[in-house]
């Protein structure tokens, strides 16, 4: 597994000195300046407009659903801009949890787990009526089944091949339905609310607040923004991770299909800095 791994790494790293460029684009790109990436004015009809940028990054645990508890993680990027005409609001947000005891297994195996992803953020505040962050929009919920079936071909004599096929059923539970995310106690407990769904409720684990976009390519805690072969390495460690197999994170699940794979590999990759 580790030479497989690191077989990888390597392929990786070759893909990223070609520039190659995936569907992720770099945090710094054009298509991304204006959004926070640094503080000053804008100019409108020749003006120069000031302004305040905030951008926050929060991670936390999901323990309750309704009345169950449950496992699972949130995770936000959230920035507020605010002039003295116009706010503009973008948000990134994304929860998982599931309330089954399952751990994967060797042979047939099935597990559930469920995701509410922010669809289009209407305010995202700080500090709003004794609330130490706020995030109101729309919100879809899917309950998401992955299936392991292992087909075993061959006979003793000539030798068995196994192979593991999984499938992935996606049901929705709500469709742009309206949630607030809070965020109290001095940053270190959280409340999301959808309509049609359960309460969950849960933990800090960590959040940090200012004025420059969070790079979402950096996965490793060196303490920069650049994003290095370390983080190449951080990502190869939970290779083929799924949602409740492994140490799934869904940061780094890039394209979001519920597993880490040569995507997301790839999309770090594109991004490393030298």
């Amino acid at each position: 597994m580790k030479k497989a791994l690191a077989v990888v790494l390597l392929a990786v790293i070759a893909i990223s000195s070609l520039s190659f460029v995936v569907a992720s684009a770099n945090a710094s790109g054009p298509a991304n300046r204006g959004w926070g990436w640094k503080a000053g004015s804008w100019m409108r009809k020749g003006a120069a407009i000031p302004f305040q940028r905030s951008w926050v990054r929060l991670n936390g645990i999901v323990e309750m659903w309704g009345t169950q508890e449950v496992n699972g993680s949130l995770s936000v990027n959230a920035r507020t801009v605010y002039s003295d005409e116009v706010t503009h609001e973008t948000a990134f947000a994304t929860a998982i949890w599931s309330n089954t005891t399952n751990t994967r297994q060797r042979g047939n195996f099935s597990y559930s787990f469920y995701v509410a992803r922010l669809v289009d953020a209407n305010v995202t505040a700080l500090n709003l009526e004794n609330v130490d962050f706020f995030v109101n929009g729309t919100w879809n919920v899917f309950n998401v089944t992955m299936q392991q079936t292992i087909i075993k071909s061959g006979d003793l004599e000539s030798g068995y091949t196994v192979d593991r096929q999984t499938k992935t059923a996606i049901d929705p539970i709500a469709n742009k339905a309206y949630g607030e995310l809070n965020v109290t106690d001095n940053w270190t407990k959280f409340v999301l609310s959808i309509e049609g769904v359960d309460e969950l409720n849960g933990v800090v684990t960590r959040a940090g607040m200012r004025q420059m976009i969070f790079n979402k390519f950096k996965v490793s805690e060196d303490g920069t923004d650049k994003v290095c072969r370390t983080d190449l390495t951080v990502l190869a460690g939970i290779y083929g991770a799924r949602p409740g197999w492994g140490s799934y994170d869904s940061n780094m699940d890039f394209n979001c299909d519920y597993k880490i794979d040569i995507t997301d590999l790839t999309t770090v990759a594109s991004n490393v800095e030298a």
